[in-house]
């Protein structure tokens, strides 16, 4: 293993760092100015990025100013001479012990660059691989689960379901400043929030609470919040605009109250929904998001065809991103159906193949929507299956047909892909009218909503069903530098918390709209072609 490779283990790996490039390589020309044994590299380097974070807390990117402090700090500590380590760092190869003066810094910088192909760093992950991980509370860190999760498995990982949901969230809430545990005393002159749990409000009618949990309806019509323990029923009579975030409420979903206890009953006073947790921080590659790719359709295909023809002539996009339905009519259970459904996506692959430069080098993804095969309401959806796109794996070899929602991995880019009807459902299921008291509409509320929720669809199970075992491929935590929420609504694209968030609208029904998202930059265009 390279050195380059035992610094991205250490740093990002164990310790959840990210290395600007300068950094690196003065990790890298450190360990050869001291020649630090191949054996001792791993302590060695796990010491220093355990320095770093018990003195740069409030940020995960490590700058090469920063760490100069911490290493120097670490070899004065230990009485080691420092007056060599003041060379520039760019001395130092990617192999990390090689010296090749020869080169001139800018030129190797340039070649460096020639040498990455941008596709050897494109990954699409399937929500039935995404790793499956709990927040242990008693270690205080994330852990994964000892057994595979299965589709058909047991009672217990429903009850799990909101366990592992609300660990999740409430972990993120402790770690925020404006929040302390209850067995922690607030400064009462600080800008902190004691959080409670159900339990302690026993015995202690007419005080004032602030509580976490989620919300249910244990009796028919009447709401309640729930933490992994107890439960308080809730009285929502002095609710309004002006003590309410922005936001969705509904059922299952997890929220902070804030009231007084009063016979048996939490008379609440304001409600939210918790705060995220922000994320903290080539050539121009891009992809084009569709949603509704109609295959069935004449006109949709003309227009696919215009739009490849576009793409070919002017910049090639890194990938394309098609998201169902690719029928405009459900799919049935016939032979008959299945082999008109089959010869849909057989016409698209000869279409692709007339575009040969886009063929050859650009992704093309497939995500699963409400009129594909095997049409289900249970997510995550599986792939649609190998029968139907066999002429289309084979003649586009950059193809991939993945899961609603999957994951797409690009250098330190997330993008998360979710194709639902999500914001007609999060409309009909709130418990409690969205405040219209600030400038938000409605787009701004659902956003906001599934990342403070840190999950994809927060619905009540019997309205949302959700393989048990696989609530985890669902979870937005922690938060993707941009979330694709493919829906029948109108178009959008809103940025809450460094997340990138839009919807390309049905390309089908909404003008032939989609999304070109550039990855470096992080940004998202709206286009349409003309009718």
């Amino acid at each position: 293993m390279s050195i380059q490779q035992q610094i991205y283990r250490t740093f990002t790996k164990t310790h959840g760092l990210t290395l600007k490039a300068d950094a690196s390589h003065y990790l890298q020309q450190t360990l050869f100015e001291l020649q630090v044994r191949p054996v001792d590299i791993p302590e060695w380097l796990d010491s220093v990025a355990t320095l770093w974070l018990t003195r740069s807390v409030n940020t995960s990117m490590v700058e090469l100013e920063s760490l100069k402090t911490v290493v120097l700090a670490k070899l004065q500590t230990h009485q080691v001479p420092v007056s060599k380590l003041q060379a520039d760092p760019s001395t130092v190869n990617d192999s990390g012990l090689d010296s090749d003066l020869g080169l001139d810094n800018d030129m190797r910088h340039e070649q460096s660059l020639a040498d990455v192909d941008i596709r050897d760093h494109f990954h699409v992950i399937d929500a039935f691989t995404v790793p499956r991980w709990r927040y242990d509370t008693l270690r205080k860190k994330f852990v994964p689960y000892s057994q595979p999760a299965q589709l058909l498995s047991a009672a217990e990982a429903k009850a799990q379901i909101h366990q592992d949901r609300y660990d999740l969230i409430r972990q993120r809430l402790m770690r925020n400043e404006h929040f302390v545990p209850s067995t922690f005393s607030a400064d009462p002159s600080a800008d902190v929030c004691r959080l409670d749990v159900i339990e302690s409000l026993q015995g202690r009618e007419g005080e004032s609470f602030m509580l976490f949990g989620m919300l249910s309806q244990l009796e028919e019509g009447v709401l309640s919040l729930e933490d992994k323990h107890k439960s308080v029923r809730l009285d929502l009579s002095e609710i309004s605009s002006h003590n309410q975030s922005s936001g969705m409420f509904t059922e299952n979903s997890f929220v902070l109250v804030e009231g007084i206890y009063e016979d048996n009953v939490l008379r609440v006073e304001a409600i939210g929904l918790p705060p995220p947790e922000s994320r903290l921080a080539s050539s121009e590659a891009s992809m084009v998001v569709l949603s509704d790719v109609w295959l069935d359709s004449p006109v949709v295909l003309d227009k696919l065809k215009t739009l490849f023809r576009g793409f070919e002539t002017s910049s090639i996009p890194l990938a394309f991103v098609f998201m169902g339905s690719f029928s405009s009519e459900p799919f049935l259970m016939s032979g008959k159906e299945s082999l008109r459904y089959k010869g849909l996506f057989d016409n698209l692959a000869t279409i692709i193949q007339s575009y040969r430069q886009l063929a050859e080098t650009s992704y093309f993804i497939f995500v699963p929507g409400p009129n594909d095969p095997w049409s289900s309401d249970l997510l995550p959806r599986p792939a649609i299956p190998e029968f139907f796109t066999q002429t289309l794996r084979r003649k586009v070899k950059r193809c991939h047909f993945t899961s609603n929602p999957c994951r797409i991995k690009y250098c330190n880019r997330e993008m998360v892909l979710f194709r639902q009807d999500i914001m007609n459902r999060m409309r009909r299921n709130c418990v409690i009218v969205p405040s219209d008291d600030d400038s938000r509409d409605v787009k701004q509320h659902l956003v906001r909503t599934l990342i403070d929720q840190s999950h994809l669809c927060p619905l009540p199970l019997r309205t949302a069903p959700i393989y048990w075992a696989f609530d985890h491929a669902l979870r937005l935590y922690p938060i993707p530098d941009a979330l694709v929420l493919a829906d029948r609504y109108d178009s959008y694209a809103v940025e809450y918390e460094e997340c990138q968030c839009l919807n390309p609208g049905s390309f089908a029904t909404n003008d032939f709209g989609f999304y070109v998202y550039y990855l470096s930059k992080g940004i998202a265009q709206f286009s349409a072609i003309p009718k």
